[in-house]
């Protein structure tokens, strides 16, 4: 099976992935480049269109276009010549390796990775997830926490393992941890608790020192 073939088969593919998922309206986008096949797919929830999804499936060797960067310059030079409204969030499809990677696309945090396409009814929420600076702030946070944790996993399970023999060790530390750090954010800075007839500051005593 030729490039071209392999990726239009996936493109198609996704279209029909889409569907399922009651995204069924799209259009083909003009083939700008050879190494990318491209289509917008959306739905309605309520009477109303949903925002787009562009679906991109990419021939081998062409993942740098997972960068958003990148990824913002060829959904611009995909999207530039037809009529309605610019995706939202962008899915693209490796062929050679089937990899697949979800983006929210031009928002006012700018392009990043998200976990995956929101359903339809979902969808209708977007404008006020991308509107709303307490959900951007939030979205931004969870995705760079989620970032950190997984550092922090590879980190002390594959390079440190510093005393921990198993993965269900990591749980239970960080466990403590994500424990201590809800508390802290739901309790005020002077909380005390009492310890052998001494009022102790809980933020003096619980801190990542005594963990």
């Amino acid at each position: 099976m030729s490039d071209q073939t392999a990726t239009e088969f996936n493109a198609q593919y996704l279209l029909s992935e889409y569907r399922q998922k009651q995204y069924d309206r799209s259009d083909d986008l003009p083939k700008t480049h050879d190494f990318a096949q491209a289509a917008r797919v959306w739905g309605e929830h309520q009477g109303n269109d949903t925002p787009h999804i562009l679906l991109i499936a990419l021939n081998e060797g062409h993942w740098d276009y997972s960068e958003p960067t990148r990824l913002e310059e060829l959904a611009i030079e995909l999207c530039a010549s037809i009529p309605g409204d610019w995706p939202v969030f962008a899915h693209l499809h490796d062929t050679a390796t089937h990899k697949n990677v979800y983006f929210s696309l031009f928002g006012k945090q700018g392009t990043h990775s998200v976990d995956e396409i929101p359903s339809v009814e979902l969808m209708r929420e977007h404008r006020r997830l991308d509107e709303d600076p307490t959900f951007r702030w939030s979205m931004k946070t969870y995705t760079t926490l989620m970032h950190r944790l997984d550092d922090f996993h590879e980190q002390v399970y594959q390079t440190v393992k510093d005393k921990v023999s198993d993965k269900n060790d990591i749980i239970e530390e960080v466990a403590k941890l994500l424990f201590l750090e809800s508390f802290r954010l739901h309790h005020g800075e002077n909380l005390t608790f009492p310890y052998k007839g001494q009022q102790l500051n809980f933020r003096e005593v619980f801190n990542y020192h005594y963990v």
